[in-house]
């Protein structure tokens, strides 16, 4: 069962979008995915990429497989959702997207929706200072870690 429609099934309330959240600049049409049910990732980003998936099929009794899915920036996302909503304002942004973070932030218009809360799962030091500083020239500020890796971004 492709993971969109798993997300359907399990989140019978909830809006599932089956695309790729990329950055303004991005130059593609699609994104090639691995999916590979609990262990998928982005085609091409992480080195020894067959012995993952050989460990995700194992693991998983399973065969994984490429998808490929639209790329659409986040704030496409959001402007399509908005046209149907009265309320125009996003309280709380949440973003699991396995080190993703900053390419998808960076696919929001920040002058047209400026949410007052992100929660991002942030993985390394590295990319936490990148994430912190792009979202500080946006008008946000680190209020720490909330959770394992999970940080809270405030609009200030």
């Amino acid at each position: 069962l492709p993971i969109s429609k798993l997300c359907e099934r399990n989140r019978k309330n909830s809006l599932v979008i089956q695309a790729a959240c990329v950055p303004f600049d991005f130059k593609g049409k699609t994104v090639s995915f691995i999916d590979c049910n609990l262990m998928s990732f982005v085609k091409d980003s992480i080195e020894n990429d067959k012995e993952w998936i050989k460990l995700g099929e194992d693991a998983q009794k399973m065969k994984c497989r490429e998808i490929v899915v639209p790329a659409r920036t986040i704030q496409s996302i959001v402007d399509e959702q908005m046209k149907t909503l009265r309320e125009v304002r996003i309280d709380l942004f949440v973003a699991d997207v396995e080190g993703y973070e900053l390419q998808v932030l960076q696919g929001l218009d920040f002058f047209k929706n400026s949410p007052t809360y992100f929660i991002l799962e942030i993985q390394n030091f590295s990319r936490l200072q990148k994430i912190s500083n792009f979202l500080e020239s946006n008008g946000y500020y680190c209020f720490g870690e909330i959770y394992e890796k999970d940080y809270l971004f405030i609009k200030r």
